[in-house]
């Protein structure tokens, strides 16, 4: 069962779970490559964020998103700034919560877009639901 059916209310301001099936059905399998993502972001999943998230030298923003929701879609150019703003010194990364579940149980995403920067393997910061650039840079920088 994925976030969107245990919490239908909190993620995506989706009101039950036709509007999600609804939205699965038209948006379908959607690579998050396909619709939006900058060259300075990239795609984890539960099988590569122990190397690319926990194991990274450099402070990673996680961005905890989902295809159907739209404040995740909202903050998704925001997202590739910051990516552009911190290449080669902080490293950002997208996962999707549908796809990936495990990971996204594991570190308690209950409403998305998620924001989470880990350092050292740790959790430093979180945001939930969108925010400013302003704000997602003052986080990494005071992990620089």
């Amino acid at each position: 069962m994925g976030l969107a059916q245990r919490f239908p209310r909190i993620i995506g301001g989706l009101a039950g779970r036709k509007q999600h099936a609804a939205a699965q059905q038209i948006l379908g399998k959607v690579s998050i490559q396909e619709v939006w993502m900058s060259d300075n972001v990239h795609e984890v999943t539960d099988q590569s964020f122990e190397e690319e998230v926990l194991q990274s030298s450099n402070p990673v923003l996680v961005d905890f998103w989902a295809a159907w929701c739209a404040p995740c879609r909202m903050l998704s150019p925001t997202i590739d700034q910051i990516a552009e703003d911190f290449a080669g010194r902080a490293k950002v990364v997208k996962l999707n919560v549908d796809d990936n579940m495990e990971t996204s149980a594991k570190y308690g995403i209950k409403g998305i877009p998620t924001l989470l920067l880990f350092k050292d393997g740790e959790i430093k910061d979180q945001v939930v639901g969108a925010t400013s650039r302003e704000g997602i840079a003052r986080l990494i920088e005071n992990q620089l």
